[in-house]
This record gives C-alpha cells, structure tokens and sequence, in this order.
C-alpha cells in the first residue's frame, strides 16, 4: 500500500473543502502534526483514523486509497449525481440531453485528432 497516495489523497481533499490541517485535526482529535505525517507519507493511519478523516472529508475510504486520477475522477461524478438527485425529472432529462451533446462533440474531436 503507498501511504503517499493516501496522504496526498487527503491534503487535496482537505483543501478543496478549505481546511487546514489543525481543524481536520482537532475534528478526528489528533495533532496537527500527526496529520501532517500521515499526508507526507511518513506516518501510517490506522482503518479507525481513514474512517475517522472520510467522515470529516465526506468521501468514501476507498477513495482515500486509490490513485488520484481515479480519486478525482469519482468524486466528480458523486458530486454531479448529488446534483441531480435535488432536480426533478425534466431538469434531469435537460442536463442529459446537454451531457450527450457534449460527448457527441468531444468523439468527433477524437476521430478528427
């Protein structure tokens, strides 16, 4: 396992959701300097601490584990499908329709690269 994914998995999470170190610490009742450990790679969390910093980072621990690009990759479609779930059905139809417009587009770019 490389425990500097998983720390560099939650310092990008931690900022995109604009908080330092000391509150994710104080949130999961560690020290700040633990957290900086754990996201430098040199200290090891334990399955209780990655529940704990998902909890607060609300995102699954298996995304705190996987590599960035899939990481990235599934947090934007949970946050899209968060979005959906508060339209009703003819905003979601809508949003569809433009989705594949869109990937209609960006195939034609593929064939034409």
């Amino acid at each position: 396992m490389d425990y500097s994914v998983i720390g560099a998995n939650i310092k990008r999470r931690r900022k995109d959701f604009g908080l330092t170190q000391g509150v994710l610490a104080k949130e999961i009742g560690l020290s700040t300097v633990f957290i900086s450990q754990i996201e430098n790679g040199v200290r090891k969390p334990s399955l209780e601490t990655l529940v704990k910093i998902a909890g607060v980072l609300n995102v699954s621990v298996d995304l705190l584990l996987t590599p960035t690009e899939n990481n990235e990759s599934q947090a934007l479609i949970k946050e899209v499908v968060s979005i959906l779930q508060k339209r009703r059905l003819e905003q979601i139809e809508l949003f569809f329709d433009v989705v594949k417009q869109i990937n209609n587009y960006l195939v034609a770019q593929d064939i034409d690269s």
